[in-house]
């Protein structure tokens, strides 16, 4: 039995205290970072918003336009990109710790757009995308180490790091594909329908998720075999606007953020659940809290970020002049962090 197998099969047995389990040890490393797990099985085919928490959150000063967060296990930090403005040179990249405390502002030269981060934890390095200058920054700590650059990156967002094989994908807005990198070399690539902007892994089937905003559809990719396999399914999505997707090792579903809706799919792209939020659009970030079962999901242009607990949507938390974009699970705290590129904030949900 090979390795990736003995890991899909680990995922998909065992009892639900044992998954739960699991599934929060791959979130505290930071190997599932752009996305939330549920625990239960089966939602409700409706949905409606709960009242909205009023009081607001702690929150903390980032950069210009605060975009795809993600989080540093092992000096557990956060790390947001920030898109700037490209004709004034001020992207960067915010370095968070403990209850929004700042380690520092990272600069990533003139006319950089920094669009996307994740961390891999076998070299503790932090990959962040850059859309404007066509790059890939790896980071050491709080210092830019490499700048990956060459024909493969054309308008490159979302970033996600693959556990079975140890690379990054990187969502080509504008190449239509996906560019997968090993340490600071670019071994291949996936072919997409049109604009990928969001992509996340599959540890349970070894897939990567590739969210298309201009085809409105996710593209599942096998990664069965090496080099990376060719697309095996692109599914369509009702809505206009996917925001995120991400897999749920517990009961086996594919979760896509499609607002105003939440999608449940099966890993062959069927629809299992169809929920309709009351409001929403845009955003769509998702992460889950393994400290309490709770998970979060960015409403965009509502304001608010609705939270979930054991199939049950608890309350959504509304913070007045707020566009929630992305969100990333704190392992050190049991935080949950809120990119705002409206406030161009941070904020503590918990």
């Amino acid at each position: 039995m090979s390795d990736k197998t003995r890991h899909r099969r680990s995922l998909a047995s065992g009892s639900r205290s044992s998954r739960r389990l699991l599934a929060t040890r791959l979130i505290e490393a930071g190997v599932v970072s752009l996305g939330f797990l549920l625990v239960g099985s089966g939602l409700g085919l409706s949905t409606a918003i709960a009242p909205s928490a009023s009081s607001t959150p702690k929150s903390c000063p980032v950069g210009s336009l605060p975009q795809l967060p993600t989080y540093d296990s092992a000096r557990k930090w956060v790390y947001v990109p920030n898109y700037g403005s490209p004709r004034r040179g001020n992207g960067n990249v915010t370095i968070l710790r403990g209850k929004c405390d700042l380690v520092a502002s990272v600069r990533t030269g003139g006319g950089s757009c920094p669009s996307g981060a994740a961390y891999d934890p076998r070299s503790g390095i932090v990959y962040v995308t850059d859309s404007c200058r066509d790059v890939v920054y790896l980071l050491n700590g709080t210092r830019v180490t490499s700048t990956l650059a060459g024909r493969w990156f054309s308008n490159p967002a979302g970033i996600a790091y693959d556990p079975s094989d140890g690379e990054m994908a990187v969502a080509e807005q504008t190449a239509n594909n996906v560019t997968l990198i090993n340490g600071t070399t670019v071994v291949g690539s996936v072919p997409t329908p049109s604009l990928p902007n969001v992509v996340s892994f599959d540890p349970g089937a070894n897939s990567l998720l590739i969210a298309d905003v201009s085809s409105n559809s996710l593209t599942i990719v096998s990664n069965a075999s090496s080099p990376i396999g060719s697309p095996e399914t692109n599914v369509s999505l009702p809505k206009s606007g996917v925001g995120a997707a991400a897999y749920d090792p517990l009961d086996g579903l594919i979760y896509v953020y499609d607002g105003p809706r939440l999608l449940l799919l099966q890993a062959n792209g069927s629809v299992a659940y169809n929920l309709r939020l009351a409001s929403g659009g845009g955003g769509g970030g998702l992460a889950y809290s393994p400290a309490d079962g709770r998970m979060y999901v960015a409403l965009g242009t509502s304001g608010r970020v609705a939270e979930f607990l054991n199939e049950t949507l608890v309350r959504t938390i509304s913070i007045s002049g707020t566009v929630p974009h992305g969100l990333v699970y704190d392992a050190a705290t049991g935080s949950v962090y809120m990119v705002d590129d409206a406030t161009d904030r941070a904020y503590l949900l918990k």
